[in-house]
């Protein structure tokens, strides 16, 4: 039951209020700050715990980054396929009007 609460915890965080809070930062307060937390994890802890949780840490943000680029990928693709897709329809209908103007066919 523990481990239950602990978890609904962790879930419950207000992790957007604390990535507003990080958006607000400064590029050299956001470096001190990762910097301060950074040395102040490595107080206490052995050198393998280190390694166990700068690789956890480092496979989180991973994945933070692979979801981030999968959704601006996404808004991309949606932009690309709206615009500029009635722009090759356009371009596309040109040219056959063209290449029919040069073949001397009549459309119907």
């Amino acid at each position: 039951m523990i481990l239950i609460n602990k978890f609904e915890n962790f879930t419950n965080f207000d992790y957007k209020g604390l990535s507003q809070t990080l958006l607000s930062l400064t590029p050299t307060e956001m470096a001190a700050l990762a910097g301060i937390v950074g040395t102040i994890c490595t107080i206490s802890l052995t050198s393998a715990e280190l390694n166990i949780l700068g690789n956890f840490l480092e496979a989180v943000g991973q994945i933070i980054l692979v979801a981030q680029a999968q959704a601006s990928n996404q808004t991309q693709q949606n932009q690309v396929s709206s615009t500029d897709f009635i722009a090759f329809q356009k371009e596309i209908n040109y040219k056959l009007n063209y290449l029919y103007q040069l073949l001397n066919i009549k459309i119907k």
